[in-house]
């Protein structure tokens, strides 16, 4: 599959951390400022309205609509019946955008560029909200309470930068620390941040 992505300038890379065996990563310019949904989001649905549209997509579909036809008599999928394991008929993108490069690191030319700061993804969510069990996305946010941001918590008292993204069906915001001047101070104790707001916009 990798020459065929390498004509549009994308480079492929198995992923060894946090995925697993059937999800790779993808570097190219193409996936700057391309909007895309989640594999959860889509699965079990007509996917084509999920379908990005903008311009630099044109690739992607083409690209989709040849891997189907490599596929279908790819060895690998012959491998994959011996084993009663179902076929590998696509690929779907999802997770794209464009990661900032730290002022200190040098990065080779077709490298992915690093995250400035490590990043750690929490999915515990997902699937109560997909499924819409109020129950289970209850316990699940106590459980990250007690853990993951307890753990935030106490590096932002120490003073060292937390950021914070919670990510929806529509949207994504992030949270981070901020120097407030007295006036923003006053207004934030008069006006507080209010989960549900938060949780509505996403």
């Amino acid at each position: 599959m990798q020459p065929y992505f390498a004509e549009d300038g994308i480079t492929l890379y198995a992923s060894h951390v946090g995925l697993s065996h059937s999800h790779w990563l993808a570097h190219g310019a193409v996936f700057a400022n391309l909007p895309t949904a989640s594999l959860s989001r889509v699965a079990g649905q007509v996917v084509d309205p999920w379908m990005p549209r903008q311009p630099q997509a044109q690739s992607l579909r083409r690209l989709q609509n040849e891997m189907q036809m490599l596929l279908y008599t790819h060895p690998v999928n012959d491998a994959r019946a011996n084993f009663r394991l179902p076929s590998v008929n696509a690929f779907w993108v999802s997770g794209t955008g464009a990661l900032p490069v730290p002022p200190n690191r040098n990065v080779s030319a077709g490298a992915p560029a690093a995250p400035a700061q490590e990043c750690h993804v929490r999915n515990a969510l997902q699937w109560p909200a997909l499924h819409d069990d109020a129950s289970a996305w209850v316990q699940a946010w106590e459980a990250l309470d007690a853990s993951t941001l307890a753990h935030e918590l106490q590096r932002l008292q120490q003073g060292q930068p937390v950021h914070i993204t919670l990510c929806g069906s529509d949207s994504a915001q992030t949270f981070a620390p901020q120097a407030l001047s007295p006036w923003a101070r006053l207004l934030r104790r008069l006006r507080p941040l209010q989960a549900v707001d938060v949780l509505n916009a996403l």
